[in-house]
């Protein structure tokens, strides 16, 4: 299980989750970043959401929860050539200014190569049949 931090109120709209908790730019350039759920404690995880939420301009950000989804369902995604749209790999980091280290780090990612339109379909299919609902802090595996 892999899931993308969540942050109030940048991510957070009247409707629920916004679509720019998966920006387009991080799917095909950057690598949409995720955490492994189960690999870290409880204290260690909220830590590094908590320093994430806060470095998130204008950096006033709270830590609303996750969004999570199975690896598989992730890796089974498929471009409009019915091939495997995202790239999912473990991607430990270091510590980085405030951002304490994370062993638990994956990067999701599309191919340079897609057009925009394409990218946009993947996003929506992640939003919408991949990632699940919001689960608030308190409710969180680990």
């Amino acid at each position: 299980m892999v899931a993308r931090i969540v942050s109030n109120p940048v991510h957070i709209g009247k409707k629920g989750v916004k679509a720019s908790v998966i920006p387009n730019a991080h799917l095909r350039e950057k690598g949409l970043s995720l955490v492994r759920l189960g690999i870290l404690v409880k204290d260690e995880f909220e830590a590094i959401a908590r320093a994430i939420s806060a470095s998130i301009p204008p950096g006033d950000n709270g830590f609303a929860g996750v969004i999570s989804a199975n690896a598989a369902d992730i890796r089974g995604l498929l471009d409009y050539q019915k091939l495997p749209a995202i790239c999912l790999f473990d991607d430990p980091v270091p510590s980085d200014g405030d951002i304490p280290a994370n062993a638990a780090h994956a990067t999701a990612l599309a191919a340079e190569s897609y057009p925009e339109d394409e990218i946009v379909r993947i996003k929506s299919e992640l939003m919408s049949s991949v990632f699940g609902r919001l689960t608030p802090p308190d409710q969180i595996e680990h």
